[in-house]
């Protein structure tokens, strides 16, 4: 008999998106599994939804985070994962899609090989209904669970979403998510998987879509969201980092993307929370003297807004210790 795949889906107010979720799953040709949307306080009809699919197919169920766990994804995950008994476990969030064969094509690769412990598919993007047919995984050159760790610490995501893997269920047993974490959740579930030695399979086909919504808002609350975030991120797995010269080196391209993208460009409206950023970031041990240099330089420049001056030479030398960092 087939083994039972367990598909745990977070929701929070998706009832416009999630129908052509349940749609992909419930058309799925390999047919022995059961769905468990763990809803985070929607506002919306998103019970009213599950329940018409569970009234067709007992294979749905719905679960409400219990208000003793913190509000967020993860919490959502850990608990449909409490909740299921599937032997093989595949978390999708409530706006993304699979194909016909998604389960069908890992669980044969499952069956041949009894020593694996995940598979990894390609994932396209799914943008305002058009499924994409580029891949988006970025995968090393010769992929090891330490490479994709390597990547995931660079920020290069070999993929971008729980959704491009099926996990042996022991694999999530003993790598639970983190719940205290509102961003970063995949890449924190991620690393924490493979600083270990798995076994798994790269499964070369499209057979699921990650959506992305046109014109969605930073605003002020995302920023300081992944502000506080990556603080939180940043001390729980600076230790580990410190440890390896080549986790040293992967984790600075990573800083340098949010240095670029969140801190310099927020500096001003968000000074305390980037200033206990900055400071935690120079005193860890990550950089060697001279980039911390130039990071400090990088910061004067940008608290003094001479980066903008374009003719005084703040532009160029901003320019030049951005690209000296990048590269060290």
């Amino acid at each position: 008999m087939n083994s039972l795949v367990s598909i745990i889906i977070p929701s929070y107010n998706r009832v416009d998106l999630i129908r052509e979720t349940l749609d992909s799953i419930k058309q799925q040709t390999y047919t022995n599994w059961e769905c468990l949307v763990v809803d985070d306080g929607s506002t919306d009809n998103t019970e009213e939804l599950i329940q018409s699919y569970i009234k067709e197919d007992k294979r749905f169920k719905f679960f409400k985070r219990p208000v003793s766990k913190p509000k967020g994804a993860n919490a959502c995950r850990n608990f449909g994962f409490e909740n299921s008994n599937g032997t093989y476990v595949l978390f999708i969030d409530s706006d993304d899609v699979i194909t016909a064969c998604c389960l069908k094509n890992r669980m044969d690769l499952f069956q041949t090989n009894k020593d694996l412990d995940f598979v990894i598919a390609s994932t396209a993007l799914l943008y305002k209904g058009d499924f994409s047919l580029k891949v988006l995984n970025r995968d090393p050159l010769f992929p090891s669970t330490k490479a994709y760790y390597l990547s995931f610490l660079k920020y290069e995501l070999p993929w971008t979403s729980t959704l491009s893997v099926l996990w042996q269920r022991e694999v999530v047993n003993s790598n639970p998510f983190d719940e205290q974490l509102l961003r970063f959740q995949d890449i924190d579930f991620h690393l924490s998987v493979l600083k270990n030695e798995y076994v798994f399979e790269r499964l070369s086909v499209i057979d699921n879509y990650y959506r992305v919504v046109p014109n969605k808002i930073h605003n002020k609350s995302h920023i300081l969201s992944v502000l506080d975030n990556l603080l939180l991120f940043f001390d729980k797995h600076i230790s580990e980092i410190l440890s390896k010269k080549e986790n040293k080196q992967a984790f600075r391209n990573f800083i340098y993307y949010f240095l670029e993208n969140y801190i310099f460009p927020n500096y001003h409206s968000f000074r305390r929370e980037i200033k206990n950023l900055l400071s935690r970031i120079y005193k860890s041990g990550l950089y060697s003297q001279k980039q911390l240099f130039l990071i400090k330089a990088q910061e004067f420049l940008v608290k003094t807004k001479f980066h903008k001056m374009k003719y005084i030479g703040m532009y160029r030398l901003n320019k030049v210790i951005k690209k000296t960092l990048k590269n060290s």
